[in-house]
């Protein structure tokens, strides 16, 4: 693979910044569900996050965009005190932990290790 260099970076601007604005899909025992990779942000706000799960249902809050789960219906009608509660009402626990390593996947965490090699620089 040839080095990463500045002309290339720019030569693939649009590749890279499109990739932020892919969606995923993910199944689930409900169905499909649309995803996007999590920010950083959001990355580091769940992982600040200690409380039992809480951190995991957060992210998926953040990362789903169908279906909605901040719509006010879906949250009455499941008794939500918190907006990311309805994450709990709506999925096992093991399937919350599932989808919260997929979209940590997304986001680049996880993944198999990059390749490397020596880079020697030799002095004279």
């Amino acid at each position: 693979m040839a080095v990463l260099t500045i002309q290339s970076l720019i030569d693939q601007r649009e590749a890279i910044q499109g990739k932020k604005k892919l969606t995923y899909e993910i199944e689930t025992s409900l169905g499909t569900i649309i995803c996007k990779a999590p920010t950083a942000s959001v990355l580091s706000e769940s992982s600040n996050m200690d409380r039992d799960n809480d951190g995991d249902c957060y992210l998926i809050y953040n990362c789903i965009i169908e279906p909605n789960l901040a719509d006010s219906k879906l949250q009455k009608e499941f008794g939500c005190v918190e907006p990311f509660d309805i994450v709990n009402k709506i999925f096992s626990l093991g399937e919350v932990r599932g989808i919260a390593n997929a979209l940590v996947e997304l986001a680049g965490y996880n993944k198999s290790k990059l390749a490397t090699k020596i880079h020697e620089t030799i002095k004279n």
